[in-house]
């Protein structure tokens, strides 16, 4: 029993880099001031998708108003809402909405500002959420119809940013980000400090980022995860649902580990052996109620971290309101 629970922290520790929230669609393709950011090489990446509370002002990650203790939705083989994920910090994330329009919003002040230095290159335009997508796979997958259709394959989206973007030349690299020489001038203007990118980054997030904030809250999030592996309650019902997977021939220690499996990601579409042990692991998860055990022990361990420091709390999600309604404003083109 002690070993099963310590093999499953180590896989935990092992892709601890992941858990402040750095993976989703939308993250993935993310160019970042001077850098693009890319996670496609992370082993968690299969592994452990959280995702849940990527927050806006460097990566962002998708959710909806907070519900605090999960709930199951039943339906057919007893599926799962991506409402019943939400937990009590995720009141401090945004929707994909939300995310895209943030996106959205930079790309156009960015493509303004590489026009007015007489740039013929422009961004590409930022993708729109999947529409299929689950917001959150902390706990592996979680919906059946998602399921059904992808296995442990992440829903389609809209081309990835990565892909779209041609090379830049080292002189389209200076205006973008900023590199080689900032505040070299192109065309008689001066280029802006981080290049056409950081100023539309700085125009969105306005007084800046509440980067002490952000890291509470992040905090927040990756230690009730890590916590609550390690948890009795949690060991339970993670062992009752590999009990299950084992009735149906499928040996996983957790739900983590199937969703991870390499098997199923050596192709880029999932095959019918992989659907059908998704659709298993679902109903395994139904019939001992994972998600809202799990769910519910570590709202209950946020809710008492989120005591520690409340006005953080405040003050990021004053920033995310500010930057929506400065990216709507951006958008609007007043």
């Amino acid at each position: 029993m002690e070993s099963a629970r310590s093999g499953r922290a180590d896989l935990i520790r092992e892709c601890s880099p992941c858990l402040a929230g750095v993976l989703s669609s939308a993250c993935q393709t993310l160019y970042v001031r001077r850098r693009k950011v890319n996670f496609s090489q992370l082993r968690c990446a299969r592994v452990l998708l959280i995702g849940s509370i990527i927050f806006l002002g460097g990566c962002e990650a998708p959710s909806e108003p907070v519900r605090s203790t999960p709930q199951p939705e039943s339906s057919s083989g007893r599926s799962y809402s991506d409402k019943a994920l939400r937990l009590p910090i995720d009141e401090y994330s945004v929707s994909p909405e939300d995310h895209a329009v943030v996106q959205k919003a930079k790309i156009i002040l960015a493509n303004a500002c590489l026009k007015r230095l007489g740039s013929s290159y422009s961004l590409p335009p930022a993708e729109d959420p999947a529409e299929d997508a689950e917001i959150s796979r902390r706990y592996g997958i979680s919906d059946r119809a998602t399921a059904a259709r992808y296995g442990y394959h992440m829903p389609s989206a809209a081309p990835a940013a990565d892909e779209k973007l041609k090379p830049l030349s080292d002189d389209e690299k200076r205006l973008v980000f900023g590199e080689q020489g900032d505040g070299e001038s192109a065309e008689g203007e001066s280029v802006p400090d981080g290049g056409c990118f950081g100023e539309a980054e700085a125009k969105i997030n306005e007084a800046g980022v509440p980067e002490a904030a952000i890291s509470f809250a992040s905090q927040v999030n990756r230690e009730s995860f890590e916590r609550s592996i390690g948890d009795e309650r949690v060991d339970v019902v993670v062992k009752a649902w590999s009990k299950c997977m084992a009735e149906s021939g499928y040996s996983y220690d957790s739900p983590l580990e199937s969703v991870g499996d390499e098997k199923f990601h050596s192709s880029e579409k999932a095959g019918a052996e992989e659907k059908r042990v998704a659709l298993t692991d679902l109903d395994c998860k139904g019939r001992v109620g994972l998600i809202e055990k799990w769910g519910s022990v570590e709202a209950g361990m946020q809710k008492e971290a989120m005591k520690r420091d409340p006005e953080k709390l405040i003050q990021l999600k004053a920033f995310q309101e500010s930057q929506l309604r400065n990216a709507r404003k951006a958008l609007s083109g007043s």
